[in-house]
């Protein structure tokens, strides 16, 4: 029982000395404090878009937004008009979308030996998009990267098909 007191009492101290002397850490445990439902992810949101129409045209920066709040907007949606402006940050998204309904289309002429690709991949877009209005930041490699191999996966397997079909 004494260890369990102590180990509770260490980390009761090693928490608030954190939370003393790392700003961003003291912000996150704020955050969580809030009184509506998002968990201040609502006034994150806020500060993002107020930083995306102080500066519209070129945003304030790839990874920069976070500089600017504290942390992360929780909205990649944001995170990329606030980084990237609203024309550039627009062109992404639209990018995503178009990419997205061109997997749909062809989802009729990919065969059956690679339909599960396609559709994992088709899936994990939408997943990434739906998460997107709440999830991590855009840029952090884990997050975009699997974006990217995803698209990646439906693509080359439905061109290995159709280059297949052609030469035969």
């Amino acid at each position: 029982l004494l260890r369990i007191v102590f180990v509770v009492i260490l980390l009761l101290f090693i928490f608030s000395f954190l939370t003393k002397n790392i700003p961003e850490l003291a912000f996150t445990f704020q955050r969580f404090n809030s009184s509506d439902i998002t968990t201040g992810r609502s006034d994150l949101w806020k500060m993002g878009m107020e930083i995306a129409f102080e500066h519209p045209v070129f945003g304030v920066g790839i990874l920069n937004s976070r500089n600017k709040i504290g942390m992360w907007p929780h909205n990649i949606y944001i995170q990329l008009f606030a980084e990237l402006g609203l024309l550039c940050g627009g062109l992404v998204i639209f990018s995503m979308l178009h990419s997205l309904v061109e997997k749909i289309k062809i989802c009729d002429y990919v065969d059956e030996s690679n339909e599960r690709y396609h559709l994992f991949a088709i899936y994990s877009q939408l997943l990434f998009l739906i998460y997107g209005f709440t999830g991590n930041p855009f840029f952090e490699i884990q997050v975009v990267g699997f974006y990217i191999i995803t698209i990646a996966l439906g693509v080359s397997r439905f061109t290995i098909n159709r280059t297949c079909d052609y030469i035969e």
